[in-house]
């Protein structure tokens, strides 16, 4: 009886479609349960029937958005995230975060009507480099628009973005797209690549997986609401000095080194070395599980992978001694699709997905038997 009991709380994965073309992110309108709008990395957007009972080798996909004239794919670059407005009724308006033919990050809102596709560029980021562009694009509980961009690129973060206030680069951005102008505020910064973050649908809480240098990765968490968080790079990676600054601090004695600059930072909920074979060493931040068909263990769990190993784990989030933890983590091998995790995704009735980029996959995450 405890055998059986134990297998059923393992999980599984359900193919919903295959052979595409690199997808890299998929997201949902409200109005439509039934559907999953697919990113691919070279510049399309499909809408996917989420059929129980199709062949994911024969299920077909309607385009809906093809940008892919206007992309550039070198390094980390292209089409790396779509979001619609909270309310959409349909797919005919949506935002849009890719990097055009000379590189450069592209915010824009596209309207798809019966004459053409119009768009609507509402902010610009020069690259210095063609890795870490950020990826994610979401709307937030307050019904706001936020974007995530990495440091520049390069490796250790050569022009210290990070933790430069005056440059929307390592940072992420919030839109209010009610406003007579819309330009974006700097949200949260210290950062090296938040490659996917979410909102918590329930506590409207953000989870960042924020892609480590060349030790550690990390997790990170803002309650909802906060703003203007500093999450230490490149001061810090994972819990991890990493370059840290010498800040001096006048006295009556005069100046002395300043250690404090600790005390201005949010440290990660939870890290993980890289390493091990396959070699893990790029996470993939993932969702906190609303959904109903998995087991009740995993109702407000945090999911999350890696990029280049393909693990997956959930944890729960806990306070132990004031400080808000991953707790429990556990690791799903069953959920393991090797190199390519590319994005997690959540549907309208908040059941997870996962994306393998090279495979040209996606899997419903299930109890297994």
């Amino acid at each position: 009886m405890l055998l059986i009991t134990l297998l059923a709380l393992q999980l599984g994965l359900q193919p919903m479609a295959q052979d595409l073309d690199s997808p890299i992110h998929a997201t949902f309108l409200a109005a439509e349960p039934d559907h999953l709008y697919v990113v691919e990395r070279e510049g399309r957007v499909l809408r996917l029937i989420l059929d129980d009972e199709a062949d994911p080798k024969k299920v077909k996909l309607n385009v809906v958005l093809d940008i892919r004239k206007r992309i550039n794919t070198r390094g980390e670059r292209g089409l790396l995230a779509i979001a619609f407005p909270p309310h959409a009724k349909n797919h005919r308006v949506l935002y849009a975060h890719y990097n055009d033919k000379k590189g450069v990050t592209h915010l824009s809102r596209f309207e798809i009507g019966l004459h053409g596709l119009n768009e609507q560029i509402l902010f610009t980021q020069e690259q210095p480099w063609a890795n870490h562009n950020g990826g994610q694009l979401c709307f937030g509980p307050d019904g706001a628009l936020y974007l995530g961009l990495g440091d520049g690129g390069a490796a250790s973060d050569p022009q210290a973005n990070g933790q430069n206030q005056e440059t929307w680069l390592g940072g992420i951005l919030r839109f209010d797209l009610s406003a007579d102008e819309i330009k974006p505020e700097l949200w949260h910064w210290g950062l090296r690549n938040p490659w996917r973050f979410s909102f918590d649908r329930k506590t409207g809480d953000m989870w960042i997986g924020d892609v480590g240098q060349n030790k550690w990765e990390e997790i990170d968490f803002a309650a909802a609401g906060e703003k203007h968080i500093n999450f230490g790079w490149r001061w810090r990676e994972g819990r991890h000095d990493f370059n840290p600054p010498n800040i001096p601090r006048k006295t009556e004695q005069g100046p002395v080194a300043d250690n404090g600059w600790r005390s201005l930072l949010r440290e990660p909920v939870w890290e993980y070395a890289q390493g091990g074979d396959p070699r893990s060493c790029s996470v993939t931040g993932g969702f906190v599980y609303r959904g109903k068909k998995l087991d009740l263990k995993y109702q407000g769990s945090y999911f999350f992978g890696d990029w280049a190993s393909g693990r997956v784990w959930s944890g729960r989030p806990e306070i132990i001694n004031g400080e808000k933890i991953i707790a429990a983590t556990e690791e799903h091998e069953d959920l393991n699709l090797g190199f390519g995790l590319a994005s997690f995704a959540e549907d309208a009735r908040g059941e997870i997905y996962i994306i393998n980029m090279p495979e040209g996959t996606i899997l419903r995450v299930i109890s297994g038997t």
